[in-house]
């Protein structure tokens, strides 16, 4: 029997959640999901349970009762199983697939968790019986608001009603003092939309339904479980019990962008600086990673489905954003679809890919319902202090730099800035020195063992995670895109990355004269494919009509049943290939065509 351990490394979290498909393959997870399961994320979630619990699992996600949950054994990142309860959460019908939500938690973990909430709870409650301030809240499921206090351990409600009816009554009741009607339908709009944390100082005689008038402040922030908005809960403070605080209030609606409800441009640079100021006086070089996100494409969004829609996509990135960095950070809006953050509290690289995965994955699923034709991405660049700078401004530069690589790659990724990929970015003239990107930085060892292990996923997990590990290579390669043709269908294609357009006409690259300076392994190497426009502009063309700039072609099968792949580099950043890059590529793609039909992936 494989070795069971009750509690493996502490410092990983089970606590997670993650959503699968109906064939058990994972869409997505939480942050500490990855972390949690390392590599094993690539298979589907059925496999790494242990077998004797398998069909309790399967049963679990096929019968789709939320609530149930069940006692498994689940293989975890060090290879043990571990001992969880899983819970099904939501059961979502989409446009192409029905998805499933879980909750994992550590068995041990439940009944501790059980009693310390319980202590907690009544503490809290205590706590409240001696407050002043009023509550509120608003459940997403039933769309009650409700406003209440504690008095002698006992919840008393002042107010409980849809909020529309609420919203028509206050208004129609002229509990508002004048000219501030517009300031209470923003308040009602940013707990509707669960706004991720707002503020609103509003007079008016709510609580004492029309009897007094005074002013109140309503501060409050969504609750979300399983990634999906539950709650919204706040506070009403009267202003006499505030005054001490009023320039901290004052301060914070002046540090606020007023949409989005995080840091405005001016607020979260100052922050951003005196962060970085304060590491470098208490000689504290922890990593800190700076991170530039641009939405892709926005200005299309707006021409296709209104400024409205829009509006809305801003504001989604602005909540996840905010909601997943949470206090390991500094998070705002430097731009109209432009945001900016820096991470504190990350201990490596691979908890800041992890972080970026996940976010990625839910903006991807933000708008699949309701808009299954507009897919939303955005392209990242990323820097990290002390090691890349010291100093605000050229961690910036290099960050946008690379969010401007990113760009150039064909959007939708985050580049994580090493300078042995990416060159000096400090220099003013890097956007146009046109630099040769090479793969010396990564030894041709560790290349090796990289495609070995991807090898040996896909010789565990078969059809089913080719593309995803074809998507990991090229990323780890730093390569932008990869194209299949069948030769007997040239309309046949399978692509990966984004080229600029979708029905390719390759037609030219089976040209006869152009496969003869293809070498005696079927392979050719352009660095730069202004070396073609002379002897084959044909082909020429239609490589620079995709945007592509630099390419490693392969060769493979007989005549009249050949596919041609192509690695494909996109914008101006031309790559040098070096020959540690070509025998890897080289040999990974023929133990591909080995295990593999090509036209099946």
């Amino acid at each position: 029997m494989d070795e069971i351990d009750l509690r493996v490394d502490e410092s990983c979290e089970v606590n997670v959640a993650c959503e699968i498909y109906e064939n058990y393959k994972i869409s997505m997870g939480s942050e500490s999901f990855y972390k949690l399961m390392g590599d094993n994320t690539l298979y589907g979630l059925n496999k790494l349970i242990y077998e004797d619990d398998r069909s309790k699992f399967e049963s679990l996600v096929k019968e789709a009762q939320i609530g149930n949950k069940i006692v498994v054994r689940l293989l975890v990142r060090n290879n043990k199983y571990r001992w969880v309860v899983m819970r099904l959460v939501a059961a979502n019908a989409g446009f192409e697939h029905t998805t499933y939500k879980l909750m994992i938690s550590d068995i041990i973990d439940e009944n501790e968790k059980y009693l310390d909430q319980d202590f907690e709870i009544r503490k809290y409650k205590l706590y409240m019986d001696l407050s002043d301030e009023k509550l509120f809240k608003y459940d997403f499921e039933s769309h009650i608001f409700t406003i209440y206090y504690y008095a002698y351990g006992r919840v008393e409600v002042l107010e409980k009603s849809k909020l529309e009816i609420f919203e028509n009554n206050v208004i129609s009741n002229a509990y508002l003092a004048p000219d501030e009607e517009e300031n209470f339908h923003k308040l009602i709009s940013d707990i509707r939309s669960g706004l991720d944390s707002f503020s609103s100082t509003i007079t008016n005689s709510i609580l004492s339904k029309g009897e007094w008038c005074e002013t109140q402040v309503f501060r409050g922030r969504t609750m979300y479980e399983a990634g999906e908005k539950k709650l919204v809960i706040g506070t009403i403070i009267s202003r006499n019990s505030v005054q001490k605080n009023e320039k901290l209030l004052f301060n914070e609606e002046v540090d606020m962008d007023a949409f989005t409800g995080i840091l405005n441009k001016k607020a979260v640079t100052e922050d951003i600086k005196a962060e970085i100021f304060k590491a470098k006086q208490e000689g504290n070089m922890k990593p800190k990673y700076l991170i530039i996100i641009d939405i892709d494409n926005f200005k299309s969004v707006n021409d296709s489905y209104g400024h409205h829609f829009g509006d809305e996509v801003i504001l989604a990135l602005a909540t996840e954003l905010k909601r997943s960095i949470g206090n390991k950070g500094i998070t705002g809006r430097i731009g109209g679809d432009e945001f900016i953050c820096l991470l504190n509290d990350y201990e490596s690289i691979e908890e800041v890919r992890n972080f970026l995965k996940t976010f990625r994955k839910k903006l991807k699923s933000a708008f699949a319902k309701e808009k299954p034709n507009y897919e939303f991405s955005v392209s990242i660049g990323v820097s990290e202090f002390p090691k890349d700078a010291n100093s605000y401004d050229s961690l910036f530069k290099i960050a946008d730099s690379c969010l401007y690589i990113a760009k150039e790659k064909g959007k939708d990724r985050y580049i994580i800035y090493v300078k042995e990929i990416h060159g000096d970015l400090i220099d003013d003239n890097t956007k146009n020195s046109k630099t040769y990107l090479t793969g010396d930085f990564m030894k041709s060892f560790d290349k090796a063992a990289m495609m070995v292990d991807m090898l040996k996923k896909l010789d565990n997990s078969g059809l089913d995670d080719l593309r995803l590990v074809i998507e990991e290579f090229l990323d780890r390669m730093n390569i932008h895109g990869m194209l299949i043709c069948n030769e007997r269908n040239k309309k046949n294609i399978r692509a990966f990355g984004h080229y600029p357009k979708d029905d390719f006409k390759l037609e030219t690259l089976f040209d006869e004269d152009y496969l003869k300076i293809f070498d005696e392994y079927g392979c050719n190497s352009i660095n730069n494919i202004n070396s073609l426009a002379l002897d084959y502009p044909t082909v020429y063309k239609t490589m620079k009509d995709m945007n592509i700039c630099s390419s490693y072609q392969i060769l493979m099968g007989e005549k009249g049943r050949r596919y041609l792949i192509c690695f494909d580099i996109f914008g101006e950043y031309k790559r040098k290939w070096n020959k540690s890059d070509e025998i890897c590529i080289y040999t990974f793609m023929n133990i591909i065509h080995f295990m593999f039909n090509l036209d099946d992936i």
